[in-house]
């Protein structure tokens, strides 16, 4: 099992490689990354999940961040927020 840390980096990683809004395939992040298949399969799939990347289902697996979408870090920091007040400066 991957620690939680570097599967935080990873999304972080594809969400700032792919902020773009255009497709980019699975194979093509990964390989930017220097990450496995699957281990940027998964994140992507988290991201599709939660609403914030669309996956298309073609043969070669495509995705794309859903334009205007906050990232989730940021979702995080805005939850934290509502439940605990901001951070600390």
């Amino acid at each position: 099992m991957v620690p939680i840390g570097q599967q935080i980096e990873l999304v972080d990683a594809i969400w700032a490689t792919a902020s773009d809004a255009r497709w980019h395939t699975l194979e093509e992040v990964a390989k930017r990354l220097r990450s496995s298949y699957g281990r940027v399969a998964l994140a992507v799939n988290v991201l599709e999940k939660y609403g914030f990347a669309e996956v298309s289902g073609t043969s070669e697996r495509r995705f794309r961040i859903n334009p205007g979408t906050i990232s989730p870090m940021e979702t995080v920091y805005s939850l934290r927020s509502l439940l605990h007040g901001p951070e600390p400066t």
